[in-house]
């Protein structure tokens, strides 16, 4: 397989003074913090869906980049600080801060499935009481799709106007995970069906579906069974009573599915995708960096094989419906953008986007319909605002610094959010990252 980092060639990015003046203004306001780039070096985890803008993006080109933001050995003090993230889940970097306390060893966690108010208390709890307050903030970082992963019965591929591959309703999406659609020759739409390969062994069109689930808690998961929760409000059967896809969408509910169904489990989304990859007759969801990685686009998969991303409705209108690919370029073996870009966010009963990194935006998903895909969704960093109240779990100014300075980084037009092109991602909203950017100069290590 190839490696991850012969993904990406990222351009420099050249400045005029007068913009990196303008662009470092906002990590100058940040009161108590030490001189730009004069932090220590960091580690943070979380988020897997966020993994590979981590590794391959964010982390390496931070001490890469001229712009303003970055310390690259030519901003601030000159020198380069080291970012490194921990590729675990969204669960388990929550549980790092919340169980462990571990705020000195982890400078920020990444999470699709940001804290509710409750859990966001918890946290600014474990902070000492003497001083100036911390809050937890939920800074929305980048857009991501998640491609719906199929490997279809031993000598079977699709065939629908889609050739080669499959179009699949979020009815029958969602009629996988809640255990009525249990066969392939159930799926039917756009003129699905599956069909012989050619020297293939013989194609069982009535074989049965396994939907493959994560086993860890994964933010991936909570788009996911948000996303579902349009096609079915009503109440399931779980092993812990009777719940809606929403209520399953939340930790600790993450790993729990309905009784109808027997998934396979694997963890992380890589972990999810070489289960769906060993397992024939098989269903499951991914980030699309991974997807596209991991053999499920040309030349790996794609139309005319077994494996596959299938286009998934994205519109329904006067009873005809439109289906659309994860990918902006479609079924291609190249790189290029999630295809979220007019895809519609909301925050439930509330207005969208949440009024600030200071607020929660756990009840935030996509709507059910979208002009482009319509699975997608936002992925965060949680940062605390002020570090110095957690040095009793060993959070020091030089740890602040940095992700103070890294964070304004990866929120900066012109740096994270320009360099993340092209890798799978999307850049933010314009209306979501004009939140985002309030955040680093909320950012303060005050005794």
């Amino acid at each position: 397989m190839t490696s991850l980092f012969a993904r990406r060639i990222v351009p420099a990015c050249v400045l005029s003074a007068a913009a990196v003046v303008a662009l470092a203004a906002p990590g100058t306001s940040s009161a108590a913090l030490l001189t730009k780039c004069g932090g220590s070096a960091i580690e943070a985890a979380g988020s897997s869906l966020q993994g590979v803008a981590q590794d391959q993006v964010w982390n390496p080109d931070f001490n890469k980049s001229k712009v303003a933001g970055a310390c690259s050995g030519k901003q601030g003090t000159g020198a380069s600080p080291k970012v490194t993230y921990k590729n675990t889940s969204s669960g388990k970097g929550f549980a790092a801060w919340d169980e462990k306390l571990e705020y000195g060893a982890l400078g920020f966690i990444g999470t699709d499935n940001t804290v509710n108010q409750t859990e966001k208390e918890e946290l600014e709890a474990e902070g000492t009481s003497e001083g100036p307050a911390s809050t937890v903030l939920t800074i929305p970082v980048a857009q991501s799709a998640e491609a719906i992963v199929v490997n279809l019965p031993e000598g079977c591929t699709g065939n629908s106007k889609v050739t080669g591959r499959l179009a699949l309703s979020q009815k029958a999406l969602e009629g996988i995970y809640s255990g009525s659609v249990t066969k392939w020759s159930q799926i039917t739409e756009d003129g699905d069906e599956l069909v012989q390969v050619v020297g293939g062994p013989t194609c069982n069109k009535e074989a049965s579906i396994t939907p493959v689930v994560r086993k860890d808690p994964s933010g991936t998961t909570h788009i996911f069974k948000r996303f579902l929760n349009w096609s079915d409000t009503g109440l399931l059967k779980t092993k812990s009573g009777e719940k809606t896809w929403n209520e399953l969408s939340e930790l600790p509910n993450s790993t729990l599915w309905p009784e109808t169904i027997t998934p396979a489990e694997g963890e992380k989304n890589s972990g999810l995708l070489k289960k769906v990859a060993e397992t024939p007759s098989s269903i499951g969801y991914a980030v699309l960096a991974e997807a596209r990685e991991l053999g499920f686009a040309p030349e790996g998969g794609g139309a005319g094989k077994q494996k596959f991303w299938v286009e998934l409705e994205n519109t329904s209108k006067k009873g005809k419906a439109t289906y659309s690919d994860p990918s902006a370029n479609g079924d291609a073996k190249e790189l290029s953008n999630s295809n979220c870009k007019k895809t519609v966010y909301t925050n439930g009963k509330a207005s969208f986007p949440p009024p600030s990194v200071k607020s929660t935006w756990n009840e935030v998903t996509t709507e059910q319909f979208s002009k482009t895909y319509a699975l997608c969704g936002l992925t965060y960093d949680l940062a605390l605002s002020n570090a110095a109240k957690y040095k009793v779990h060993g959070t020091t100014q030089g740890q602040a610094t940095t992700v103070e300075n890294y964070l304004q980084y990866v929120v900066e037009k012109k740096g994270g959010q320009k360099e993340i092109a092209n890798h799978d991602y999307l850049a933010l909203p314009s209306n979501v990252l004009t939140r985002a950017q309030e955040a680093p100069g909320l950012i303060t290590w005050e005794e």
